[in-house]
This record gives C-alpha cells, structure tokens and sequence, in this order.
C-alpha cells in the first residue's frame, strides 16, 4: 500500500514539473514619432494611422493618410502675379481650387521613402519622408516640361488665330491652360515674343481677347410672325465675324428660344460664317418672345480639356452673344359656314358662332374677308329625319368641318355624322342636333384643333 502511495506521489511530482510556464510578451512600446510628428529641416513628413477595426486594407488606409498628411505639407501659397489670384473671388471656388491643388501635390509625390511603422492590438501607423531637394527638383522638370506643352499649344493657337480659324484657336488655347493647371497658383515666368511674360495670364487674357472679337450678327433685330406660323432659318439667322469683318467658320453655337423649348439646337457656323435655326410652329401666346444665340463656350472647353476646373475658369469669360426679338400677332381667322337643317338655311349659325366664341377667348381676331385671313375654316352641315321615338321625332346631324392656311393648305378636317336630336317637331329635333353639336365645339372639337395647329 505504501508503495502504490509513493508511485502515485511520484507521477503527480513529474507531471507538475512537465507543466511549461506561460510567458507572456510585453507590447512594443509606442515610437515618440506617433506621440510627436518630427520636424525635419531638409525633408517633408507624412504620417497616417488606421484602426484595424477598418477591415481588411487597414494597412492601405494608414498609408493613404501618410501620403495626404505628407502632401499637406507642402503649402499652396496663392501668388499676387498668378492667374487665380487676379480672377478669383469666389470663396467656394478658392477653397476647391486649393483641395485640388493639395490633391495635385498628392498625385505627384515621387521619391516618398518609408522611414518606419508601428502597430498595436487596436491601431496600424505609417512614417514617411520625402526629401525637399529631391521634390523641388523633379517638381522644376514637370513645370519646365509643362511650360514647354503651354508654349506649343499657345503656338498653335496664334497661328490658328491669324488663318481666321478661331474656333481652333480657341481650343490650343485652352489646351495650353491645361498644360498649366497644377500652377494656376504659381507666379510662372518664361519668355515669349522676346519678353519676360506671367505665362498664365498671358494665356488668359489672349483667350478673353480671342473671345471678345468674335461678333455674332443678325439680319435683323426684330422680326414679326403669328401663333402657328414657322420661321424659317432664312429669318433666324446670324453671321459670325472677327473684328475685322472676316467670317468665320466652324464655331459652335447655342440657340435659346425663349418662347418653347427647342431640340438640335447646338449648331456651327458654315464656311460663310452664317448658322441659322428653324422654329417649326410658334405656340407661343405671348405678343414678345425672342430668340437668342451664343458662342457656345461649353462646347469648345467640352473639346479641349476634361479638367473641371478649368472649365469653371474658362465659364467666367462672356461669351459673345445677339438676339432677335419676336413680335407675334393674333392670327386672322375667316369662318365660312353653311348651317342647313332640313335642306333649308338656318338663321342662326350655331356652329360657327361656337368655334367664334372659342377663337376670340384664345386670342384669335376674326376677318372680315378671306383676303385678310391667315387661315380659312369652313363648315358644312345638314340635318335629316330619321323618324318617330316614343312620341318625339328624331333627326340627325351630318357635318364635315375643314380648317385651312392662306396657301389652302389642310391643317384640319372632321367628318362628323349621325349626330342626334329629339324633339316635338322634326325643325326642333334638327335644331337640337345642332346645340347639341355646338356644345360638343365647346368642349372637344375646337381644344382638338387648337393643338394639332397651334399648340
């Protein structure tokens, strides 16, 4: 027994002492570059942390936020001599203009080395560091090789310019402010025509003068139609010239109609310089509308850059622009009516005093004679007996209804047939018909012929 006891303590003792003790690692102390960010004469530096909560690109994210804190040390100082400063001031547009350029400076972060990083249970951080000398330089050879693009496209540009063809000239214009959009800010220097120019505004104010020479022209200032009529481009129509008188071909242009919306209505000059637009129906109800036209900036920037800042630079020049205004005068109408009820005339003209009433109250003048109409309607009615109804008399009402312009061509027709009335007498139930008919004009058959003509 006392040796089964001894065998039974000794196990217990070897198996306590194969038992391995747990060691448990002390957490790497955090770096004084994550407490502190270090101030370095020669170089910039960007640090950045995730949560690793974050998911799975936490280490992505940290370096991310490295690089943007690495670039907004590199400060955007707006210059007295530069473009933005001389035409900006507009306060949401500079703050756009400076998130842009910091974005900019991001995107062009060459030589960024990683100096160290760091991480916890919870957090992961990132230390990089770029060299000044190292950035100034390689950010010199962009400028210096934008400046080289800026000056080509400006070349292009003038020379475009002097051939008379201004809508390229407009667009090498513009091309060469792209060049330079990462130094809208700069005061950049180079020379050009044997003198020391500010580059940018250069491009800028040629671009305002190039702009501003352009004239748009139109035959006339003031033109006269009526509700329903077209206008054809031989009216609505302009001459694009320089400053000088020269047409000018292939600029866009943008057309505003201010009495209906208009479609297709982005065009370009011909090799005449003349572009013109065809209104095919004039609803309007208005006495004045007018027809405008524009050299259509949008299009040309739309052709030259897809940068969005640039385009809102370029926006803020006026485009050339004339206008012709439209008087349009109430439309004659001459109304002939045959109103028969039992083959013999009526004495009362039921139909047309109905689509009467309806033309005065929607503007419409009444003629006196055909020679003095734009449009021509023309009635033709008749009733017959169609027989006893429980003690009344039946008749119906056949009627065809036509409505024609000055040149007699047909704008509307309405065959109406069977059409009937009841009443003591057939006269009366003939007569009925035609009330009844004269309330339909009322409600259906003039409003259906106003839009297919007018509307």
């Amino acid at each position: 027994m006392k040796y089964i006891l001894y065998v039974l303590t000794l196990l217990l003792m070897l198996g306590c002492g194969s038992q391995k003790k747990t060691v448990v690692a002390e957490p790497e102390p955090r770096p004084s570059w994550v407490s502190s960010k270090p101030v370095e004469g020669n170089a910039y530096s960007g640090i950045g942390m995730a949560y690793k909560s974050s998911g799975s690109d936490f280490i992505a994210i940290a370096k991310n936020n490295a690089l943007n804190d690495l670039a907004s040390e590199i400060s955007v100082n707006i210059s007295s001599n530069s473009l933005f400063y001389q035409i900006e001031q507009d306060d949401n547009l500079r703050a756009e203009f400076q998130a842009n350029t910091r974005l900019k400076s991001k995107e062009n972060l060459e030589g960024y080395e990683l100096v160290a990083s760091y991480e916890n249970a919870n957090e992961y951080w990132v230390y990089y560091k770029l060299n000044k000398a190292q950035f100034l330089t390689l950010k010199e050879k962009r400028l210096q090789n934008a400046i080289g693009l800026a000056k080509q496209f400006y070349t292009n540009s003038v020379q475009f310019k002097e051939q008379g063809l201004f809508a390229e000239s407009i667009k090498f214009n513009i091309k060469a402010l792209a060049a330079l959009k990462d130094y809208l800010a700069d005061p950049i220097t180079t020379t050009w025509n044997d003198q020391e120019v500010f580059i940018i505004p250069e491009l800028y104010s040629n671009l305002q003068e190039t702009v501003s020479s352009i004239k748009l022209i139109p035959p006339q200032t003031s033109i006269a139609t009526k509700r329903g009529q077209a206008i054809s481009s031989s009216q609505l129509y302009f001459l694009a010239t320089n400053k000088n008188g020269d047409k000018l071909a292939g600029l866009p242009v943008y057309f505003f109609y201010s009495g209906q919306r208009i479609t297709n209505n982005q065009l370009y000059t011909n090799a005449n310089g003349v572009v013109g637009f065809t209104i095919n129906k004039v609803t309007s109800t208005n006495n004045k509308e007018y027809f405008q036209a524009n050299i259509n900036m949008v299009a040309l920037v739309s052709e030259s850059t897809d940068d969005p800042f640039i385009r809102k630079l370029v926006a803020k020049i006026s485009a050339p622009e004339a206008r012709i205004e439209i008087t349009i005068e109430k439309p004659q109408i001459y109304i002939e009516s045959t109103e028969l009820n039992l083959d013999k005339t009526m004495a009362n003209k039921y139909l047309a005093n109905a689509f009467k009433q309806n033309f005065i109250a929607e503007g419409f003048d009444i003629a006196n004679s055909k020679k003095q109409a734009d449009y021509f309607l023309k009635i033709e009615a008749n009733t017959q007996a169609d027989g006893m109804q429980q003690k009344l008399v039946s008749a119906s009402l056949y009627a065809t209804i036509t409505f024609t312009d000055h040149n007699e061509s047909l704008l509307y027709e309405k065959p109406i047939s069977n059409f009937k009335g009841v009443q003591l007498t057939t006269e009366k139930a003939g007569e009925d018909a035609y009330r009844k008919l004269a309330s339909e004009i009322d409600k259906r058959y003039f409003r259906e012929m106003r839009r297919k003509v007018f509307d």
